[in-house]
C-alpha cells in the first residue's frame, strides 16, 4: 500500500511540474510576443477588454495622439539634446549649464506626459466601469504597459534591421 502511495505522489509531482513548466514557457512566449510586437499588444488589449469598434477607434486615436505628442516633444527638445552633447565635449564641465539643459528637457517631458495622461483619462471616461477597472488593472500589473501599448508599430518596424 505504501509503495503504491509513493508512486501516486511521484506521478502527481511529475504532472504538476510539467504543467508548471508549460505555463512558464507559455507566459514567457506571450510576454515576449506582446513586448516585441506593438500591433499584437494592441489587439490583445482590445480582445482582452472586449472593446467594440468605436472603443477600438478611440484607443487607436489615443495611440496616435501619444505618438504625435512624443514626436513634438522630440522636435522641441532636439536642440537641448545637441546642447548637452556640446557641453559633454567641452574640456571644462559646466555642471550648472548641464543641469539647466536637463531641467528644460524635463519640462518638455512633463508636458508630454501630462498630455498623454489627460488623453488616457478621456479614453477611460468613455469606457464602462468594468472595462475601465480591467484597463487600470493591466496598467498596475505591468510596468510600462501604457507606453508599450501606445508605441507606433510602423515606427518600430522601420527601426529594426
Amino acid at each position: 500500500m505504501r509503495s503504491k502511495f509513493l508512486w501516486i505522489l511521484l506521478a502527481a509531482s511529475l504532472l504538476l511540474n510539467v504543467f508548471f513548466a508549460g505555463g512558464v514557457l507559455y507566459s514567457k512566449n506571450t510576454a515576449d510576443r506582446l513586448r516585441d510586437e506593438p500591433a499584437a499588444r494592441f489587439d490583445f488589449v482590445v480582445d482582452e477588454l472586449g472593446l467594440g469598434e468605436a472603443e477600438r477607434a478611440r484607443l487607436m486615436t489615443l495611440r496616435e495622439s501619444a505618438f504625435a505628442r512624443r514626436d513634438q516633444m522630440r522636435r522641441e527638445g532636439r536642440h537641448l539634446r545637441e546642447e548637452l552633447f556640446k557641453e559633454m565635449a567641452k574640456p571644462d564641465f559646466d555642471e550648472a549649464r548641464v543641469e539647466e539643459l536637463l531641467r528644460q528637457r524635463s519640462a518638455l517631458f512633463v508636458t508630454f506626459l501630462g498630455g498623454v495622461m489627460a488623453d488616457t483619462h478621456d479614453f477611460l471616461a468613455n469606457l464602462d466601469a468594468e472595462r475601465k477597472r480591467e484597463f487600470m488593472a493591466m496598467m498596475q500589473r505591468e510596468h510600462r504597459f501604457l507606453w508599450r501599448l501606445l508605441r507606433d508599430p510602423k515606427r518600430d518596424q522601420a527601426a529594426r534591421p
